[in-house]
């Protein structure tokens, strides 16, 4: 299973800096995490980031994200290191408690952790 629903940070309160934008979000991890990482990473932040701010009264802001350039900031992820490959469009997640920072291994359950990760993008 997919990871779960993303949710945003303070939208309302969301202010660009132009070229770049930083997102605060989070979502549970995979059920059954997939070995070479979650496809379609940058797809599902897209739709969670446009639907959201489609209701921001400034329209400097509404649909000016295009998410090139996307990487990803992770804190309080547990014991996981969530990483992104861009040209694949994959979220891995490698396990930091682990002495070699080894991608967890195929199906292990990582619903019960909650990824806040910081978005920087352009």
């Amino acid at each position: 299973m997919p990871i779960g629903a993303i949710t945003l940070g303070d939208v309302a309160g969301f202010k660009p800096s132009a070229p770049l934008f930083n997102i605060n979000m989070e979502f549970d991890g995979d059920s059954a995490y997939p070995t070479g990482g979650s496809v379609d990473f940058m797809a599902d932040v897209k739709d969670t980031i446009q639907s959201e701010m489609a209701s921001m009264p400034d329209a400097n802001v509404r649909g000016r994200i295009e998410l090139s350039g996307l990487s990803i900031i992770g804190f309080e992820c547990g014991q996981y290191v969530p990483w992104y490959d861009e040209a694949n469009d994959k979220l891995f997640v490698r396990d930091g408690g682990h002495a070699t920072w080894q991608e967890v291994p195929n199906g292990t359950n990582l619903s019960g952790t909650k990824f806040k990760l910081t978005i920087a993008c352009y």
